[in-house]
């Protein structure tokens, strides 16, 4: 989708949130180009719009979102992975320690 590359950081976050509400699987692979943006804002729209397509198989790439350097977007990994109830995705050791320095706040300011 040409709208996912658009300069316009909110062009590029509506377009992630436009392939959130398809529900085909053609849309998973550029919301995982998404997850890569610099802006926080369409990594966030991605990860949610990846959830809103009830993961399609694609839930490992919400758990790496959980490892964002920037906690809105590690946030909405960890509310998409418990809106599809993927209880099993949150019990890999990795997540678990992700989630354990999200709750302690060990991340450093590069979270905020």
């Amino acid at each position: 989708m040409l709208a996912l590359t658009d300069e316009d950081t909110e062009v590029r976050a509506l377009a992630a949130r436009a392939l959130g509400t398809s529900g085909k699987q053609e849309a998973v692979k550029p919301l995982e180009l998404a997850l890569q943006d610099e802006d926080m804002w369409v990594r966030a729209a991605a990860v949610r719009s990846i959830g809103n397509l009830d993961g399609l198989g694609s839930e490992h790439l919400i758990v790496q979102a959980l490892n964002d350097p920037v906690g809105l977007v590690s946030i909405a990994a960890l509310e998409t992975l418990e809106a599809l109830e993927t209880l099993e995705a949150l019990e890999t050791p990795e997540t678990l320690k992700t989630l354990a320095t999200l709750e302690t706040g060990d991340a450093g300011d590069a979270r905020l």
